[in-house]
């Protein structure tokens, strides 16, 4: 059994999630208990998860001063003037996704090259489109969260799959007959 205390951020991350109880191939349960405060908790997490342009730069210039020399964390955080912790792990992350930094053994940073302040602006002006994307896949959530229609239906169309059943059966709206009144049955 899966039991999602919180809302996920995203049908993705949810059915990825609720997958684990069913692995061993036995019948499994999967609850979801939504309020909708946890929009607001959602939302929180997702106001940290990208930086603004000056903390990559300072990021950045951080590892351009250590002249090729691959920095913990905790340097990098000391050399980057006051940015936090939290936020440079998610900096150092979104700089190595888009190829600008490497991470060698033991979680120690260096630029994988010389970085031009142009790349650094075109990165971060990508990190607005993507604050989005995730705002909007939290909306698809709480409509799954939400929604009187068949559970098992809702992820096969929101995957662009066909529904091998119109209405499932075991999920808590079917089994309720909610899903039936929602199809108009």
């Amino acid at each position: 059994m899966v039991v999602h205390y919180d809302v996920p951020g995203s049908v993705e991350a949810y059915y990825q999630e609720a997958g684990r109880a069913g692995r061993d191939g036995e019948p499994a349960r999967c609850a979801l208990l939504y309020d909708r405060a946890d929009r607001r908790t959602q939302l929180f997490f997702m106001g940290g998860r990208y930086p603004s342009l000056d903390e990559a730069r300072a990021v950045v210039a951080a590892l351009r001063a250590a002249d090729g020399e691959a920095l913990p964390l905790a340097r990098v955080r000391d050399e980057s003037g006051g940015v936090g912790r939290d936020r440079i792990r998610v900096i150092l992350a979104l700089l190595k996704e888009g190829k600008l930094v490497r991470e060698r053994r033991g979680a120690r940073f260096v630029l994988a090259r010389e970085v031009e302040d142009g790349e650094l602006v075109k990165l971060a002006q990508a990190w607005p489109a993507r604050a989005e994307a995730d705002r909007e896949k939290l909306e698809r959530m709480e409509a799954y969260a939400r929604t009187a229609r068949c559970r098992w239906r809702y992820l096969h169309d929101y995957f662009g799959e066909e529904s091998p059943v119109r209405l499932c059966g075991t999920c808590d709206n079917c089994a309720k007959g909610l899903a039936a009144r929602a199809e108009g049955d």
